[in-house]
């Protein structure tokens, strides 16, 4: 699976896309537990000294308090249904079972990366990047299958859904919210936006170089169609990480670099146009993504077509009691549903074990968020200058806080940009010794 230099390795995309979006066929679903989760764990465990060294190198005093503190939060989860009398272990077998899982998918994506892919110089940009491609490899299919109705209808067959997602893509609004794993909303709309925040911070990091930081404007302005895709949430943060990058270049004065990103915009809005115009099947999605912006030239205020972010604010969001917001109230679903209906990442948590607990999860969270944002300064001689460090953390914990507004983020975040984290930057060869080490103590 080598790959040459500066060449993307063809076979490992296809592996990051599909572990990203799993393909799963209808009548044979468990297949693709088999491949997205077995697989990789008996990888691991069969090549244990990559999986140990990889653990190893968790030795920067910041990482080892925030995997302390998702140690106790592990632990508090399954102790608070005891302590509250509710029994109710489902944060255990769906909330930190999914972190479980999503973080085993990319443990093992990176392992591939680093002993098969680049086992010379691994870069947590490179890593990225294929990051970047696998998202846009799945937008490109679904533009695909927009362009070609039979195909979608072939794809409607040959997939697994639930029936209420057969329900959803049947509505004109969201014909866009499909592709080879199925149904794609809030999810896929996370991913795009994550994917278009690692493009953003590439470029600020790409001072000077010129084709770099165009190159990154324009895997920005493909995701940013693909997050007008699967759900008007990620679409609006990534504009709040696109106008936070144009700040930053103005803060720089960076004129040639504010007329790029202006000139990527101005082609993406003609792209979607073009589109809106040529392809009929798109025309009520149109309307649903830019619903908030006609009501307001309609009608004077910000409101969107189906009343999902009155919705968000008004129903998902309250004030619980005192007790509630300390120590919560030992429920997460309360046995079909989630607890007190609601969808915000913010609430869940509290609502299980309390605010303190919540808070703690956050901090547990940023600190491996910034020193993921150290370690791709780091790579450009850019590690001083904090300011860059600064400027791309503002961004992640404006990205991640919107998120946690709409719905769980945490629990997905932190398995995709943990492995990135502590990525080697020396060829793997006898695992461990001294030289592996020191070579990374810097950035971790």
């Amino acid at each position: 699976m080598v790959r040459c230099k500066g060449k993307i390795n063809i076979p490992y995309l296809i592996l990051f896309a599909l572990l990203q979006f799993p393909l799963k066929l209808a009548g044979i679903k468990f297949m693709a537990y088999i491949y997205i989760y077995l697989i990789p764990f008996f990888y691991l465990l069969y090549h244990i000294n990559w999986t140990v060294y990889f653990f190893s190198r968790i030795k920067n005093k910041y990482s080892k308090v925030s995997c302390a503190i998702f140690c106790y939060l592990i632990f508090i989860s399954i102790l608070w249904p005891l302590l509250t009398g509710t029994f109710d272990f489902t944060y255990i077998t769906i909330y930190w079972r999914g972190v479980f899982f999503i973080l085993l998918k990319y443990v093992f994506l990176l392992a591939v990366y680093e002993m098969h892919v680049n086992k010379e110089a691994p870069s947590a940009e490179e890593y990225c990047n294929y990051y970047i491609y696998s998202v846009i490899l799945y937008i490109g299919f679904t533009i695909l299958i927009l362009v070609l109705p039979w195909l979608r209808e072939s794809m409607m067959h040959v997939l697994y859904l639930e029936p209420s997602d057969i329900k959803n893509l049947e509505k004109a609004s969201y014909k866009t919210r499909f592709g080879w794993g199925g149904w794609s909303g809030y999810g896929a709309t996370m991913q795009c936006t994550l994917a278009l925040a690692f493009a953003c911070a590439n470029s600020i990091l790409s001072a000077g170089n010129v084709k770099k930081q165009t190159k990154y404007l324009i895997l920005s302005g493909i995701l940013m169609i693909g997050n007008s895709f699967y759900g008007r949430t990620g679409l609006a943060i990534s504009v709040v990480c696109m106008l936070l990058t144009v700040l930053f270049a103005v803060s720089r004065k960076r004129i040639k670099y504010i007329v790029r990103i202006i000139f990527m915009a101005i082609t993406m809005i003609i792209v979607l146009l073009l589109m809106r115009k040529y392809v009929s099947a798109i025309e009520a999605w149109f309307h649903w993504v830019f619903s908030i912006l006609s009501n307001y030239k309609k009608l004077g205020h910000f409101y969107d077509s189906d009343g999902s972010v009155e919705t968000i604010l008004t129903r998902m969001h309250w004030m619980p009691d005192l007790e509630t917001l300390l120590v919560g109230d030992g429920f997460y679903t309360d046995g079909i549903y989630y607890y007190m209906h609601t969808d915000s990442g913010i609430m869940r948590p509290i609502l299980y074990y309390g605010v303190i607990h919540y808070i703690a999860s956050l901090m547990a969270y940023f600190i491996i968020a910034y020193q993921l944002c150290k370690r791709l300064a780091s790579e450009r001689m850019l590690i001083f200058q904090q300011k860059y460090v600064r400027y791309i953390f503002f961004m992640f914990f404006i990205m991640t806080m919107l998120f946690e507004i709409k719905g769980e983020s945490i629990c997905t975040l932190i398995g995709m940009i943990f492995p990135i984290t502590f990525i080697t930057q020396k060829k793997i060869g006898i695992v461990g010794t001294e030289n592996d080490k020191r070579d990374n103590e810097f950035v971790q």
